[in-house]
This record gives structure tokens, C-alpha cells and sequence, in this order.
């Protein structure tokens, strides 16, 4: 598997479905610009509060997930050729809505991004090491 961060547009809208251990998962296809306007489809999945979330997107909005990235192949039903394509298990993911409720939270607080990330997440000193150089 490859560790990735993946950017494009969804080619549908995604499926929110419950597995039979009554946990929600989403089914998703990102049209991926690779070079000089060609593109690529990855599918992907996500599970749990992440598959909540992909699930309220619609067709042609953006999305960024990160997660584990592997080849794929199928037999393509028309044709009986062998199909290659990536897939990706998301960990996480960001959207124009993500972002736009980001920015809600700090006018509703009235605090700047870097106080709201401060307050959220504490640095803990002993997390540094001054002895590496570089």
C-alpha cells in the first residue's frame, strides 16, 4: 500500500450503505487530473463518521482524502480486457464545506484560526527533541 493524498472531483454522488456489523461505509469515484487535461478515476471508501461526511457531498464537488492507496484490476464486462485502477481506503478528508465551517466557528467565536488551533490542540513540550540536528 501506498500512504496518499488525493485531490479531485467525485464523478457521482457517494453511497452511504451499513455493513452487517451496523457500521455505515461510503463507496466513492474521484476524477483525478494527472497531466496536460487527462484524468483518472480512483475509487475509494470510507467508514464510519468519515463515511457521514463523504456522504453529504454531491457530484462534481471537490474532495481531498487522505489514506492507503492500492492497484487494481477487474475483467471489464464488454470488452473481457483485463482493467487496471487505483482505490483508496480514506482516514480522512476535507471539503469546501470543511472549510466554509471552519470559518463559521472562528466568526462565531471571534477567535483567529491560529487561537482556535492553539486552544484545540495543546503542544506538549516534552513531544520535541533539541538534540537532532538539522
Amino acid at each position: 500500500m501506498i500512504d496518499a493524498l488525493i485531490s479531485g472531483k467525485l464523478i457521482k454522488a457517494p453511497s452511504l450503505r451499513t455493513g452487517k456489523s451496523g457500521k455505515n461505509y461510503v463507496h466513492f469515484l474521484l476524477r483525478v487530473h494527472v497531466d496536460d487535461g487527462e484524468s483518472i478515476a480512483i475509487s475509494g471508501i470510507g467508514f464510519g463518521e468519515l463515511a457521514e461526511k463523504i456522504s453529504l457531498l454531491k457530484k462534481d464537488d471537490p474532495l481531498a482524502v487522505i489514506g492507503s492507496l492500492r492497484p487494481t484490476e477487474w475483467t471489464d464486462k464488454e470488452t473481457g480486457e483485463i482493467r487496471h485502477g487505483l482505490s483508496i481506503t480514506a482516514n480522512n478528508s476535507l471539503s469546501p464545506y470543511d472549510i466554509k465551517k471552519r470559518k463559521l466557528k472562528i466568526e462565531v467565536s471571534g477567535k483567529s484560526d491560529n487561537e482556535l488551533i492553539e486552544a484545540s490542540e495543546p503542544v506538549n513540550e516534552q513531544d520535541f527533541d533539541d538534540e537532532i540536528p538539522f
